[in-house]
């Protein structure tokens, strides 16, 4: 009992002065972000854009529910962190998850709306990373999320230019053979949203032309 009650004054939770307001006492500590933090093993000032090393490891460890706490806490699903033993800063959950192979943190992070075509600083998105992996279903389920295969690194590298380089190597052939029958689909749904984009832009620029004169 002495314990709980320096918890309550440490957390600025009043004490109660008789045992017929215990229980609302429990109840204000389970309702403060201290406690939920404590039960869920994630530190309570932890910003939600920032992703601590826990975090990334359980992609490696691939362990989803240590990631799908972390989201239900409040972290951001495209959130970054920077890697130097890789492509550089700005990397993503979906990015390192695409890289290890692991399909079921894709598939999570995919359904909480990660982004497909982020990119880290050295311009490699999720697509890439599975592709030069060799990571077919992943490189499937990217595409089927939107990934664009036309995304250049700072280098200029495509997804597709780095799976038909590979392929010349006698290696990631599947993922060539992929990307190429998604490619042109892709491309031309691409367009198509380009296209209505002028579309709604030109109708914009026209309605205020319109009430400008009158």
């Amino acid at each position: 009992m002495d314990q709980l009650v320096e918890r309550c004054r440490q957390l600025k939770i009043a004490v109660p002065n008789s045992d017929v307001h215990w229980l609302a006492m429990v109840a204000s500590l389970r309702a403060h972000p201290f406690y939920a933090a404590a039960a869920h093993n994630v530190p309570a000032q932890q910003s939600a854009h920032e992703l601590t090393p826990e975090i990334t490891r359980a992609v490696g460890g691939d362990d989803w529910e240590t990631i799908l706490k972390w989201l239900d806490l409040g972290g951001h699903v495209d959130a970054t962190f920077d890697d130097t033993n890789s492509s550089g800063r700005a990397q993503t959950l979906l990015m390192l998850a695409s890289a290890y192979g692991r399909e079921q943190i894709v598939e999570g992070l995919l359904a909480h709306n990660a982004s497909p075509n982020r990119q880290s600083s050295d311009g490699y998105t999720p697509l890439m990373w599975a592709v030069n992996q060799d990571h077919v279903s992943i490189v499937r389920r990217l595409l089927a999320a939107g990934a664009q295969p036309f995304l250049c690194d700072k280098a200029g590298d495509s997804a597709l230019v780095m799976a038909e380089r590979a392929a010349r190597h006698g290696t990631h052939c599947e993922c060539l053979q992929v990307l190429r029958v998604a490619a042109p689909m892709l491309k031309d749904v691409a367009q198509m949203r380009a296209d209505a984009n002028m579309v709604a832009l030109l109708a914009e620029e026209a309605a205020s032309e319109e009430a400008a004169s009158e």
